[in-house]
């Protein structure tokens, strides 16, 4: 008996082990880039098996909706989703996943007293994010893939940038450009790669530039922030008013 309990103790948790195996997710078709483009659209098909049946399986995505079409269709369950979050129970069998979506737009386009600020947002996310859960929430596995989105507006003026040989004439175009006036930085960054390769531009033209644009900067940065701390404090006037309420 003293060696038939650490037996039957040592079956029971192989059992355990085998009902917990690894969660596998297989791209069947379409293709995942590490560095797509916003606004690309994406079509994909996972096939996603070893779970036990009746656990949770949790879907999340990055993506954005194409043409009002569903984000997943889980293609031999006969569902279908647009929620950028959902929770299945999972059956007794693998399934398919179809996702069809656009990479996230990253480039934010504002006009602010004539001026065009061009800013670039969270550029990371997921193509998918699948989690299994048992039945009380708690997570048993997962897996993702990733991607960071690609800016080609962004990496032509870097590699621009990077023909100027003045170190703190580049740095103080990739911060102007960072700010937001990216029409501005790219006519100054043509301006000085010029005049270093044909020296025919006057210096005092491109100092001109640099002290228009500095002050451009300065004057955008300012209104910038007035109208931000105009619409906290619209905000807190209105929260005071439904305290009153």
């Amino acid at each position: 008996m003293g060696v038939l309990k650490p037996l039957l103790s040592f079956l029971l948790l192989l059992t355990l082990v085998g009902t917990t195996s690894a969660l596998q997710v297989k791209l069947l078709s379409g293709e995942l880039k590490e560095n797509p483009v916003e606004g690309e659209l994406v079509n994909f098909t996972l096939a996603i098996s070893d779970f036990p049946e009746g656990y949770i399986l949790s879907f999340d995505t990055d993506l954005s909706v194409h043409n009002d079409k569903y984000l997943f269709n889980l293609t031999n369950l006969n569902m279908t989703f647009r929620e950028k979050h959902f929770e299945i129970r999972t059956p007794n069998h693998e399934i398919y996943a179809q996702a069809i979506g656009e990479i996230p737009r990253v480039t934010e386009v504002k006009q602010c007293d004539g001026l065009t600020l061009v800013k670039y947002k969270q550029k990371t996310g997921a193509y998918y994010r699948i989690k299994l859960l048992d039945g009380k929430g708690n997570l048993i596995d997962s897996s993702i893939k990733t991607f960071e989105v690609r800016i080609p507006e962004r990496e032509e003026f870097n590699s621009k940038v990077g023909e100027i040989n003045d170190e703190r004439a580049r740095d103080f175009l990739l911060n102007l450009h960072e700010k937001g006036l990216v029409s501005e930085s790219k006519e100054l960054a043509e301006i000085l790669i010029k005049m270093e390769k044909e020296k025919g531009v006057p210096l005092w033209l491109f100092i001109l530039s640099v002290i228009l644009a500095a002050f451009i900067a300065f004057v955008v940065g300012v209104r910038i922030g007035a109208r931000t701390r105009e619409e906290e404090e619209e905000e807190i006037e209105e929260e005071e008013g439904e305290s009153r309420e």
